[in-house]
């Protein structure tokens, strides 16, 4: 199947391991015979603003415009945070006539943007991270086209791998903020919960939402084989719309000056639930491939993770903490929890799966 793929890599997503995870799992695929396309070679500054002065792959435009493919397919890099697909090829992609699937990222922000991307470009089949019927049904209901799921995080196991190193870290946490527009700070919540309880007793913790604390993803990957155990909460939202009507609210809320506790008391205390978005994070993945153990707050992780068998379980209000440490030190239990967690990778979340899946997927919308 004669294929092309629109990606990113550059400077705004070098700590992003599942875009590159989906890059290089294209890349090594037999099912997909394809042609790569990096928008980053359009792109220049320290923001990496679109510039077409500075593009110099003639070639690479040359093939979109005159080859015919059988497939089109735009990674989720290719517009997440903002959309750096240039209307010129947006434009070459809507004439072509073939098969086209769009990965959608960052599924809470410049939703009216990516549904009229997705319709401008003619898209065939629509990939969710979400493994939530309603959500697949919202885009359904809008897009009007085939939606299906598949996880944004997986595993590349020539990166994130048992190495054999010293577990000295009980506890290793990273991740950055919430934005409020979620309804919720739950990661940094149990980053401060993490906080206090580094300072008893004499267990190693090494934890930070700080953005200049992250790794990159090769040393994300020498980080984690260090760590016993890697806490998490369910990421997403309990309130998902395929418009940006309440996040622009509550952005300008913000914009006053108003703390989250006002942006939840006005927003989000009294308001009916929605539809539910929540889901795994790669960070889960790469640490079942490393064997460390992920400590999981109480939430939808979707159909294979299962407490106690994959993962410990902690409790929203992190009431059973203590007993999750205690787990953490059983041998036996450390040594079964991880086995299980690492099986179930190489099982399901291995990026060569996914694209097993959408091949398959692909041959019955064709």
């Amino acid at each position: 199947m004669k294929t092309l793929v629109l990606y990113y890599n550059g400077l705004l997503n070098q700590n992003l391991s599942y875009q590159h995870g989906w890059e290089k799992a294209f890349k090594k695929s037999h099912q997909f015979q394809c042609s790569f396309f990096n928008l980053a070679c359009l792109a220049s500054g320290k923001r990496e603003v679109l510039n077409i002065f500075k593009f110099q792959n003639y070639d690479g435009i040359k093939k979109i415009i005159f080859e015919k493919f059988d497939l089109i397919i735009i990674l989720h890099s290719a517009f997440s945070n903002a959309c750096l697909v240039p209307t010129f090829i947006q434009q070459i992609i809507s004439s072509k006539k073939c098969f086209k699937v769009y990965f959608i990222g960052n599924e809470y922000k410049l939703m009216p943007e990516k549904m009229n991307f997705t319709k401008k470009l003619g898209i065939n089949l629509f990939i969710t991270q979400s493994h939530k019927e309603e959500v697949k049904n919202l885009y359904q209901d809008e897009l009007k086209i085939n939606v299906s799921h598949l996880p944004g995080g997986g595993l590349d196991d020539e990166i994130y791998y048992p190495m054999n190193l010293e577990r000295k870290i009980l506890i290793g946490y990273r991740t950055f903020p919430e934005p409020e527009y979620m309804g919720h700070q739950d990661r940094v919540d149990l980053y401060n919960f993490l906080k206090k309880e580094s300072t008893i007793g004499e267990d190693i913790y090494d934890i930070s939402i700080k953005d200049e604390d992250r790794f990159g993803y090769k040393d994300w990957a020498v980080f984690l084989n260090k760590c016993v155990s890697m806490p998490s909460v369910c990421t997403g939202s309990n309130f998902f719309f395929v418009n940006d009507d309440l996040r622009k609210e509550v952005l300008s809320f913000k914009l006053k000056g108003k703390s989250f506790k006002e942006i939840y008391e006005k927003f989000f205390k009294y308001r009916k639930q929605g539809t539910e978005w929540r889901g795994v994070t790669g960070k889960v993945v790469e640490a079942l491939g490393t064997k460390t153990v992920n400590i999981m707050v109480d939430g939808d992780y979707g159909p294979y993770l299962k407490p106690d068998v994959h993962y410990i379980p902690l409790r929203k209000d992190f009431s059973n903490y203590k007993e999750c440490v205690e787990k953490l030190k059983n041998k036996e239990y450390f040594s079964q929890i991880t086995e299980n967690g690492y099986r179930l990778s190489k099982e399901k979340f291995l990026f060569s799966v996914y694209i097993s899946h959408l091949y398959k997927n692909i041959l019955k919308l064709i």
